[in-house]
């Protein structure tokens, strides 16, 4: 059991990137931008046949974590989103990249909107917040990433693409 609990953890915390002191939401996106970055994962995900079924396959694994971590009770028996658990915040950021294009403008560009829709929580992003334990938790990400993409698309091909 304490193996399991450990890789529970361990994955909750985006390898321990929610145990910062500081903004363990931004450092846990900072850290999944990292993984995008230098692993051949924003390739896949700058598909959108293969980044949306990644990101599916991701976000069941993300509340199947939180649902654990909470009926574990591990950052306390009463807490519905700990800020500990920050796997939500690499689901969300991994579909807010779903379809970019390659490149460190696109993880910076994912990553600025994810965190201001993330923390903003604009309708209907909000609403997800009320569904229950891991799904509350991961879905309002899920939307946050769904926005962060929309505006990324934009901003990408609006302005940032060569004429």
């Amino acid at each position: 059991m304490a193996i399991y609990k450990f890789f529970i953890d361990l994955f909750a915390t985006g390898f321990y990137a929610g145990k910062s002191p500081i903004s363990p939401g931004t450092i846990g996106t900072a850290f999944a931008a990292i993984i995008a970055f230098f692993f051949p994962l924003q390739s896949m995900l700058s598909s959108y046949y293969y980044g949306s079924i990644l990101t599916l396959f991701f976000a069941l694994f993300s509340i199947w974590i939180a649902n654990e971590s909470l009926r574990l009770g591990i950052y306390g028996a009463k807490k519905e989103d700990p800020q500990q658990i920050v796997i939500d915040e690499f689901a969300g950021y991994f579909v807010a990249l779903i379809g970019l294009p390659l490149g460190f403008q696109s993880i910076a560009i994912a990553f600025v909107l994810f965190r201001i829709f993330d923390i903003s929580k604009l309708y209907p992003v909000n609403k997800f917040e009320f569904f229950p334990r891991g799904y509350g938790i991961v879905l309002d990400d899920i939307m946050a990433g769904i926005y962060a993409n929309i505006f990324g698309q934009l901003i990408i091909y609006l302005w940032l693409a060569p004429k």
